[in-house]
């Protein structure tokens, strides 16, 4: 059995590595940290947890020294940027493989220091971490000791401009404009903010963070063409899930582009054991995707306005953080991807 560490393990994104690495068949959860909850029970601190081989497992607190990660084979950090930097030393210092569902490796040092608007204090790591997108990355992850975990909008946003890419690295793109509708945990962790309470978000939709947010540069950065990006995030009165649409803007689009594209996504979709490509855009739909590890990618092009539109949607707490986190998990340890990410019926 692989010994796993989930660092950060009360938050949104760490409870649903519990939930899926407790009855991963080839993983075994020793130890899940909690600065908040260390020394109770997860089944106390969670009920639902109650009756699953975990239910007894006592919430410890961060480790300090990478002599705490001893007997550990790799962790799994949902935590603060800051927290995960740490890690990376502690990790490596203990011979320990790292997935880092932070935002800290996902870009370089300059651009991260400038959209995060902290320190990187982790430099020495930026080179061997690997992006952690399957779809993308596939081969380099298999063999990653660090992997990043991408942010829950780029995973939506890039999958779609991936299954086009033949199509589209052809095309000289003026600006994609993308948009991401997402539930409240798609914008906080553990910690409620007044602005994600009920009372706020109930019968509501606004935008925020309109000037800048972190994942922009992020979809900029790892798009598989060369385009400008435009993001604005929007919060929707759900928990989960996020709607992403993004509008790509062009001098010219060949006469062949929708043909060539409904090809590629088809084509996609048939390799990638998570992607599901829906003919008709009317049909993308939030629900579909929830609590699942897939994405929905539909398009339309726009003939009359010459724009083509691309959708997505995935639940933003799995294919856009844990569950892809264990894709990436199964991909580094040789396992099969769809591991204890899919029904096993």
């Amino acid at each position: 059995m692989i010994q796993i560490g989930i660092i950060g393990a009360a938050g949104f994104t760490g409870k649903e590595l519990l939930k899926i690495l407790s009855y991963h068949p080839e993983a075994k959860v020793v130890c899940a940290t909690s600065s908040v909850y260390a020394g109770q029970k997860i089944s106390e601190v969670f009920p639902e947890f109650y009756g699953t081989k975990i239910q007894e497992m006592i919430f410890i607190d961060h480790p300090k020294e990478s002599k705490d990660l001893k007997g550990l084979d790799i962790i799994f950090t949902a935590t603060p940027d800051k927290v995960s930097m740490q890690f990376a030393y502690l990790a490596d210092q203990a011979n320990v493989k790292m997935i880092d569902i932070a935002g800290a490796f996902r870009l370089s040092a300059e651009d991260f220091e400038e959209n995060y608007s902290i320190q990187h204090t982790a430099k020495d790591f930026l080179a061997e971490a690997v992006y952690g997108l399957p779809e993308k990355n596939r081969g380099k992850i298999k063999d990653a000791n660090l992997v990043a975990n991408p942010g829950c909008y780029p995973t939506a946003m890039i999958l779609p401009f991936i299954a086009g890419e033949s199509v589209l690295k052809n095309v000289q793109i003026q600006q994609v404009i993308a948009e991401g509708k997402s539930g409240t945990s798609g914008a906080g962790g553990r910690s409620e903010k007044d602005s994600l309470t009920f009372s706020t978000v109930n019968e509501n939709f606004r935008a925020y963070k309109v000037k800048r947010h972190q994942h922009e540069v992020e979809m900029q950065s790892h798009l598989p063409v060369k385009a400008p990006v435009r993001f604005t995030p929007y919060l929707l009165p759900l928990f989960r899930g996020i709607l992403l649409t993004s509008y790509v803007v062009a001098e010219h689009f060949p006469e062949s582009v929708e043909k060539k594209l409904q090809e590629g996504m088809k084509e996609f979709a048939d390799r990638e054991p998570f992607i599901v490509y829906e003919p008709d855009p009317n049909k993308i739909e939030i629900r579909n995707v929830v609590r699942t590890n897939f994405a929905h990618l539909s398009f339309y092009f726009d003939k009359k306005h010459h724009l083509l539109i691309f959708f997505s949607v995935i639940d933003n707490l799995l294919k856009g953080a844990a569950g892809n986190a264990v894709q990436n998990f199964n991909l580094v340890y040789g396992l099969p991807e769809t591991l204890a990410l899919v029904p096993d019926v």
